[in-house]
């Protein structure tokens, strides 16, 4: 009896050590789904990627925003949303995956340059744009159109970095 309630002690505890591992690694975000897409394109130049595939969960719409205010974003959606905002001078542009009152996911891209294999991308024509003195730039799209094209640079000191460089509205 003694050596059978020690087996299951064993069990019970290599169990309970592999649910709380499984815990601590999270799926990749989409963010860095959308990269390794992008750095295996690098050979190439240039890459289209539908961002719907790497955001799973129930959403309708993809919104692009490339400037404007957190109250043109708000009006935009439809409701109020101040987590992140387009108009503050760090901010390069994001898309955000929204239903009726809710966003489900967003991919921020900022001024960071690639590392660890991730890459430097963001939702606009230019990282040099000054699109915060400019009107709102977002763009809505509806779930089954979010397919966007890429376009890679290459600065003078080597760093590569991903645009977008045509509008994003629809026709």
């Amino acid at each position: 009896m003694q050596h059978r309630r020690g087996r299951n002690l064993k069990w019970g505890l290599a169990l309970m050590l592999a649910l709380a591992l499984s815990g601590c690694v999270s799926p990749p975000s989409p963010g860095s789904k959308i990269s390794e897409a992008l750095a295996s394109a690098e050979s190439e130049g240039t890459a289209v990627l539908d961002l719907g595939e790497y955001v799973p969960g129930r959403w309708t719409r993809m919104l692009i925003v490339c400037g404007g205010s957190r109250d043109e974003l708000s009006r935009e959606l439809g409701f109020r949303f101040d987590e992140i905002d387009p108009g503050s001078p760090g901010f390069l542009s994001a898309a955000i995956f929204a239903d009726d009152d809710t966003v489900v996911s967003m991919v921020v891209a900022d001024a960071e340059p690639a590392f660890d294999d991730h890459w430097y991308f963001h939702f606009c024509s230019s990282p040099s744009d000054d699109s915060h003195d400019q009107e709102a730039n977002i763009y809505a799209r509806e779930r089954g159109d979010t397919e966007l094209s890429f376009r890679m640079h290459t600065t003078a000191d080597d760093l590569r970095y991903w645009t977008v460089p045509h509008n994003h509205s629809t026709t």
